[in-house]
């Protein structure tokens, strides 16, 4: 298991399109690769979102 950081522009990607960020979106998902997030990551979803 991978653990991952995914920052906004692959976490919007994931939504937009079937390429390569909606993969690694699912291999989070389905419990392959573990997504990690910092308070700065965090922030910066809330602020993108």
């Amino acid at each position: 298991m991978s653990k991952l950081a995914v920052d906004t522009n692959v976490l919007l990607s994931s939504f937009i399109s079937a390429g390569p960020p909606r993969l690694v979106l699912n291999r989070i998902r389905d419990g392959v690769d573990l997504l990690c997030v910092s308070p700065p990551i965090l922030e910066e979803y809330i602020t993108v979102l």
